[in-house]
């Protein structure tokens, strides 16, 4: 009895005791859970991983980045973090947690620091990351940014021109924004204008994309202090059909640590430094980074808009004054890193040597050196390979030359220019043009010409039109072209299509010599084909387009004389293909068989392509290439007419035809074969759509084909059909013409555009 009445009085003691050692714990900075535990419950071996500091509660932005599919946050802790955070699908790296890494960088990162996150991209990376997508508590994607980046190691796209003569570029121009910079850009080039001159074809991925950012983006203290107004936060868009973009070699510009993804090959890029304020570590990162990669041939892009900031608030004259330096340094920082040469053969010893450097020159100060090498030594600690040098520096003095590498890319050029988006100034004060009063005045001067009167400027009361379709078009001319049509065809389209690219031979070098338009076309989008022919094979312009990545619903390719009544056009399903015939391969012909006919020699291509295709299936073909092929074949023979020996095909017109985005991939695959077997193109895209589509499902466009030159009654004939070639725009400078076109094609184009 007196044993159980001693153990019911110990019993409140020990419950009191668990209950504050319970308590203490959970309210101190000593973590709940073990770090073991943590990874357990959430990482499950991921490959993509977050990485932000916080000192706040969990925010709204944390909550979107923990529930990310695929992606595993950490949340790196500081000594001000709340000892009660705690976020579901997130390691919450505490400061006990921190310590027991045994990370070298430890001693040599500060609390109150940001560069704390150093300490998260270790622990990301020796817990298996291969992407790591470096962000802030206050920063979200407002996309699917596994579809966003690109995860692969090789793909197509844009790369800026390297034999433009400035060596930094700015990104927010490249996305509808040529007034804003980012914050890091040389104060010296905000004046220059911006060169929208690239190349395209398949590139190494860079192991640094950044994304920009809607609403508050990051720029500096001066453009915040010069640009903001007491009672209206920034507000700011960048066009979301712009696609993404390259930096080559030998050209910079700075990216910030906010929306940025980086894969394997790019992490030893991460470190921070701490010896530069927190307005400049991401940014002199970001510099130093980039001159280091030129050893190892890497580089950056920059993508599109895919989050929305609205920033927390700032001082702004405290941003100003953590700036200073930045403004001050920028530009000798970058002549000095183009100056600057590695004398070794080893990656980290050259990291050594830049950072050393930068010492001596006073970019940063002594202890940086000494946090880098703890970097490097637990870099080699968590396992991460250290990249090697190819471009060597040591043996021989280096110029800096515009070299773009992997892809042949000097096939095609390209001139891109965004939807230019309202400027700042344009918002605060309404300074917008409204276009669609050029696009009429344009139009009504010439068709005064003939005396008629298109009779609606006074319908015109916005600056935005009321058709508008989010696919993009593609005009493509067989021969040279007349510099005035450019000029029609893009005012009759560009307030309806989501971007207008216009595409041909040599069409840049041409247009280079027309005087006094030269500086007008250099605001349009071109591709110049070399390997294109005389309009042959202009389906090619398709693949390239495609190359080029807009982010649009789809491509509407037709050839500079075809009239469209693209209005008609509201009645297609966006995400099939549309074509002006069905799709049914009806002709069988021997292969040993001689038909007199010019198309044969072609015939005979699309047949030895054909074999290949069904031959390569599953041996010399990636994962994605035999799934293209496989479900290209399978489409083709659901769309035979009939079952029997023999090639089936189909030859019709195709100056016009649309692919819809989701057949992008299948498109740009089958559409260089084609080309590559020198398929003509009245074989090439009906075959090319037969495979891409089932008949069935094909939207087809009613129009008229005219082959023989004969004189048909143009206005019966325009009422009943979507479009008609060819259409020349050289003769409406004729009277008979000019009048039709005034009378019917302009006045229905102003009654359904506004």
């Amino acid at each position: 009895m007196l044993k159980k009445r001693a153990f019911i009085k110990i019993v409140p003691f020990f419950l009191i005791v668990f209950f504050f050692l319970n308590y203490k714990n959970k309210n101190s900075n000593e973590s709940y859970y073990s770090l073991n535990d943590k990874i357990a419950f959430n990482s499950s071996s991921k490959i993509k991983w977050i990485v932000v500091t916080s000192i706040s509660e969990p925010t709204e932005q944390c909550k979107k980045l923990s529930s990310i599919p695929d992606f595993q946050l950490v949340v790196v802790a500081d000594k001000k973090t709340t000892n009660t955070w705690h976020l579901d699908n997130t390691i919450f790296l505490s400061v006990s947690d921190q310590e027991s890494l045994k990370f070298k960088s430890i001693k040599t990162t500060p609390y109150y620091s940001y560069t704390r996150k150093n300490i998260g991209y270790l622990f990301a990376i020796q817990n298996g990351a291969q992407f790591i997508y470096d962000t802030d508590d206050d920063n979200a994607p407002t996309v699917n940014i596994n579809e966003y980046f690109n995860f692969k190691e090789n793909d197509y796209g844009l790369v800026y021109d390297c034999s433009v003569e400035s060596k930094i570029l700015n990104p927010y121009a490249h996305f509808g924004q040529p007034q804003i910079w980012p914050r890091g850009y040389p104060l010296s080039e905000i004046e220059k204008n911006y060169n929208n001159s690239y190349v395209s074809g398949r590139r190494k991925c860079s192991i640094v994309q950044q994304g920009v950012v809607n609403g508050d983006p990051d720029v500096d203290a001066i453009f915040r202090l010069t640009k903001s107004m007491e009672y209206r936060k920034i507000d700011l868009y960048f066009d979301p059909s712009s696609p993404a973009f390259q930096i080559p070699l030998y050209k910079m510009s700075p990216y910030n640590s906010q929306n940025t993804l980086i894969s394997y090959r790019g992490f030893w890029s991460l470190y921070l430094p701490k010896t530069v304020t927190f307005r400049l570590t991401d940014i002199w990162r970001s510099y130093w980074a980039q001159r280091l990669m030129w050893l190892i041939n890497e580089t950056i892009s920059f993508n599109g808009p895919n989050a929305y900031q609205l920033r927390n608030a700032h001082n702004y004259l405290k941003d100003f004054n953590q700036e200073k330096s930045m403004y001050l340094q920028t530009e000798k920082f970058v002549d000095f890193l183009f100056k600057w040469r590695c004398k070794h053969s080893k990656f980290y010893l050259c990291m050594l040597q830049l950072s050393e450097d930068m010492v001596k020159k006073g970019f940063w100060l002594e202890e940086e050196v000494e946090s880098i090498k703890n970097w490097i030594h637990d870099l080699t600690k968590v396992g991460y390979k250290e990249p090697i040098i190819v471009n060597y520096e040591n043996k021989e003095p280096i110029y800096v030359k515009c070299e773009h590498k992997l892809g042949d890319f000097d096939q095609t050029q390209i001139r891109y220019t965004p939807n230019f988006q309202k400027s700042l100034d344009s918002i605060n004060y309404g300074t917008e043009i409204n276009e669609n009063f050029q696009t009429l005045n344009y139009f009504q001067s010439e068709c005064n010409k003939f005396n008629i009167d298109l009779n609606y400027s006074s319908k015109i009361n916005s600056t935005e039109s009321k058709l508008k379709f989010n696919f993009s078009i593609l005009i493509t001319f067989n021969h040279e072209p007349y510099e005035k049509n450019i000029v029609i065809l893009d005012l009759l389209y560009k307030n309806h299509f989501q971007n207008v690219i216009f595409c041909g031979s040599r069409i840049l070098d041409k247009l280079a010599q027309v005087r006094g338009l030269r500086k007008k076309f250099d605001s349009y989008n071109f591709i110049q084909m070399i390997n294109f022919g005389s309009g042959d094979h202009h389906y090619l312009c398709m693949s390239k387009a495609i190359e080029m990545g807009f982010k649009t619903d789809g491509f509407l390719l037709l050839s500079d004389d075809i009239l469209i009544k693209f209005w008609n056009f509201k009645k297609f399903d966006s995400t099939k293909v549309w074509y002006p015939f069905d799709l049914i391969l009806g002709t069988v012909m021997d292969a040993n068989l001689k038909l007199p006919w010019v198309h044969w020699p072609n015939v005979r291509n699309l047949i030895s392509l054909w074999k290949v295709l069904e031959g390569m299936v599953g041996e010399n073909l990636d994962n994605t290439e035999t799934k293209i092929v496989k479900e290209y074949l399978r489409i083709i023979d659901s769309n035979q007419a009939f079952v029997g020996n023999g090639t089936k095909v189909k030859g019709a017109g195709s100056d016009i035809f649309y692919v819809p985005k989701i057949k992008f991939e299948s498109c740009y695959y089958m559409t260089n074969m084609m080309r590559k077997y020198g398929v003509y193109l009245e074989l090439a895209v009906p075959m090319l759509m037969a495979g891409l589509e089932n008949n069935q499902s094909v939207q087809i466009m009613n129009g008229h084909f005219e082959w023989f030159g004969r004189a048909l009654d143009f206005v019966s004939l325009y009422q009943k059909i979507d479009f008609y070639h060819p259409f020349k725009l050289s003769t409406i400078v004729n009277e008979n013409p000019g009048k039709q076109y005034c009378k019917f094609y302009l006045y229905e184009y102003f009654s359904n555009s506004f």
